[in-house]
């Protein structure tokens, strides 16, 4: 399993996809995470927290698809195993960068009673450039098994492959 070295996993993962056995650790870590934030919960909310639980949701969905989309779309393959391993590559990277710059700003701006819109956009920023991130490295994974899976109709545009 890969912690922070993403550039060996993304050559792992070009030059053949994870076993049944390695897929597994990832969705089992992505599981127990998701499950532990239920252990947590907020005993009051403001609005500022419904913003950010709605913000998380769409982020979630649209980077999920942003993701899919890089790695190829409907062309794509290994999409599941390669979202959980990269995921969780650029998770534990992210989380390096973006806790202790939260810790900062909470001590430059005063850590607040509430959450305000300060922290709420601190969350979207930081979950925007999440999926950036996990789109870019399951771009530059699918790339190379894109272009090894050539159409008919993408044969015949290239003069290199077909007739044009």
């Amino acid at each position: 399993m890969y912690f922070w070295r993403i550039k060996d996993l993304k050559a792992r993962l070009q030059e053949r996809p994870l076993t049944e056995r390695e897929a597994l650790s990832y969705l089992l870590v992505y599981l127990v995470l998701a499950a532990a934030t239920t252990v947590f919960p907020m005993e009051t909310m403001n609005s500022w927290d419904y913003i950010i639980a709605l913000g998380v949701l769409v982020l979630t969905v649209a980077g999920t698809v942003y993701a899919y989309q890089c790695n190829g779309g409907a062309n794509g393959s290994h999409f599941l195993q390669r979202y959980f391993a990269i995921g969780w590559v650029v998770a534990v990277r992210w989380a390096a960068a973006v806790v202790p710059l939260f810790i900062v700003l909470m001590a430059i701006l005063g850590a607040p009673e509430d959450t305000n819109w300060h922290i709420a956009l601190y969350f979207v920023i930081v979950g925007a450039l999440f999926y950036q991130r996990l789109g870019h490295h399951m771009r530059e994974v699918a790339v190379p098994t894109l272009r090894s899976h050539h159409t008919v109709e993408t044969d015949a545009r290239d003069p290199e492959r077909g007739s044009s």
